[in-house]
């Protein structure tokens, strides 16, 4: 908040730019995703045959929690740089899975198969990155940050 005005203050467009090439230097695999996702999502306004976009939709859309808990273990647990690639060409090999999966699915089960995956993704964000590590209070002070970093940006 601003001094005085009690209105909060908005960020200069140089610290927002820095901030954004920070976040996709660390999440890159996640901007990739968000990128698709808004694409396709761009696409389906206008698209004849949306199916096809509404997979990739789904796919690149859980591929965001997917990455970023990716991304969070091999930071908290010091993997190589071919571990971390392993485990990203996993991802893909998920999400490509996924969306040919997609296409199989019945419409009236899909939206809670995608629900269900979805949870789980963001649910691994929360756990992952404590697994493996002997730390009881780590987990509840990452989960404290991570539970408050969302409250903050939805204020």
């Amino acid at each position: 908040m601003s001094e005085g005005t009690g209105r909060p203050r908005l960020p200069s467009v140089a610290r927002l730019a820095a901030a954004g090439d920070a976040a996709v230097r660390r999440f890159p695999e996640v901007a990739a995703c968000a990128g698709v996702s808004a694409f396709s999502a761009t696409v389906l306004l206008g698209a004849e045959s949306p199916d096809d976009w509404w997979g990739l939709l789904r796919a690149a859309s859980l591929g965001i929690p997917l990455f970023v808990a990716i991304t969070l273990v091999c930071e908290r647990h010091g993997f190589t740089s071919g571990r971390r690639w392993m485990l990203r060409i996993v991802a893909v090999a998920v999400l490509v899975a996924l969306y040919l999966l997609f296409e199989r699915w019945q419409y009236w089960n899909l939206a809670q198969r995608y629900t269900h995956l979805s949870v789980t993704f963001h649910l691994l964000v929360a756990v992952a990155p404590c697994l493996g590590v002997d730390e009881p209070r780590g987990f509840w002070q990452y989960n404290r940050a991570l539970a408050g970093r969302t409250h903050a940006w939805t204020r």
